[in-house]
This record gives structure tokens, C-alpha cells and sequence, in this order.
């Protein structure tokens, strides 16, 4: 009986949804969370509906996108109307907020690490500066005068960052999560994969108010 009233209670809202010019398709993801996505056809926006029933995320994004990290962890990426990003997990719960100016956000994470990587464009096509928050949405570095790449090193499941100074490429070495240092550019293992992770990926993203 309970199962037939949530049914009734879900075709409600999809009917209440579409009569506000929203479609809901039903979604899944790789970890089997499943959820209703919001389409405004009038705004041409986006949202995100429970399977309860309670919208999660309003028809008011520029996009939505669910990622699933394992065990480590699983999110929703957010954009809205000004095309400045967020992160929020599967339950609402703010990681990073729009507010930041954000143009992008990736993750970066191995089975014991997990960061993010937060673009902000400037006035050129190609530039940008970033910061780095850990999985919680704390910022680990701020770029002053500086570079800051956050690279995975799968061999030993640990997180490293490479900072280098912008005006002087050779001025390079490796940080913690901690800040500390811990490698200079040329004593790196020839064999690990440390290219940085999403350099010249953005350029100036279109539509910006």
C-alpha cells in the first residue's frame, strides 16, 4: 500500500513538473542512485527531482550532472545561469558553492585521495588560475604569482601538487596536501605518469553575463 501511494504521489509531482513546461526523465547512475532529471523547456534549464518526489535542485541550472567515485565519493556538478559551477552531494548537501566563481570544477582522486581542481578564467582565452580544495570544499592553495596543478600519483594512492611559478616555468616542485614540499621537478620517477591533469582544457566559455 505504501508503494502505491509514493507511485501516486511521484506521477503527481511529474504531472505538476510538466504542467510548468518541466520534463522529468528518469536516471540512473553507475552506483544505482536513481533520481528524475528536470528539463524547463521554456528556459531551457535544468533540475533534479527525488525519486520521493522532492525536487533536490530547482529547473533553474544551466546544467546538472551526477558523478560517482567509488567508494570515495559521489556528487552532483551544478552550473547555473551565469555558467559558474558547484558541487553538491546526492542529498543537497553544499561541497562548493556557485558563489566562488568557479568557471570549472574536475575531480582528481585515487582510491585513498580524493581533490578538486577549480578553474577561473581571466580576461584572455587560454589563462586561467586555480585553486585546489581537498574532498570537504576547503581551499588547499590560492595561486599568487604561481601555477597549481593537482596530480594523482597511482603508484602509492597518494595526492600531490605541483606549483610553479608562472613567470618562471623552471621555478617547479611538489607539495602535499599539507603544503609540504616534497619533490623538486627533476627528482620525480621518469616512470610516473605526472603530466598536470586538464591543462588548456577551457577556454572563454560562452554565454557569460
Amino acid at each position: 500500500m505504501k508503494k502505491i501511494v509514493s507511485t501516486l504521489l511521484l506521477f503527481c509531482s511529474v504531472i505538476l513538473c510538466a504542467t510548468e513546461h518541466c520534463i522529468a526523465t528518469y536516471q540512473k547512475g553507475d552506483d544505482g542512485f536513481e533520481f528524475y532529471f528536470l528539463k524547463d523547456t521554456i528556459r531551457n534549464t535544468t533540475g533534479i527531482m527525488l525519486m520521493s518526489g522532492d525536487t533536490l535542485f530547482p529547473p533553474i541550472y544551466g546544467n546538472v550532472c551526477y558523478y560517482w567515485r567509488g567508494k570515495i565519493m559521489s556528487y552532483f556538478l551544478v552550473h547555473d545561469s551565469l555558467c559558474y559551477a558547484g558541487v553538491y552531494t546526492r542529498s543537497g548537501e553544499c561541497i562548493i558553492p556557485e558563489s566562488r566563481g568557479y568557471d570549472e570544477i574536475l575531480d582528481v582522486w585515487t582510491r585513498k585521495c580524493f581533490a578538486w581542481n577549480c578553474y577561473k578564467l581571466n580576461d584572455t582565452d587560454i589563462h586561467y588560475i586555480k585553486e585546489v580544495c581537498d574532498w570537504k570544499g576547503n581551499v588547499v592553495f590560492k595561486p599568487i604569482e604561481r601555477y597549481v596543478e593537482c596530480l594523482p600519483i597511482y603508484q602509492d594512492h597518494r595526492m600531490y601538487f605541483m606549483v610553479r611559478s608562472i613567470r618562471n616555468t623552471l621555478n617547479t616542485h611538489y607539495v602535499d596536501i599539507n603544503g609540504k614540499r616534497c619533490y623538486d621537478l627533476d627528482e620525480l620517477p621518469k616512470e610516473q605518469n605526472l603530466l598536470p591533469y586538464g591543462r588548456g582544457m577551457f577556454k572563454r566559455m560562452k554565454g557569460r553575463k
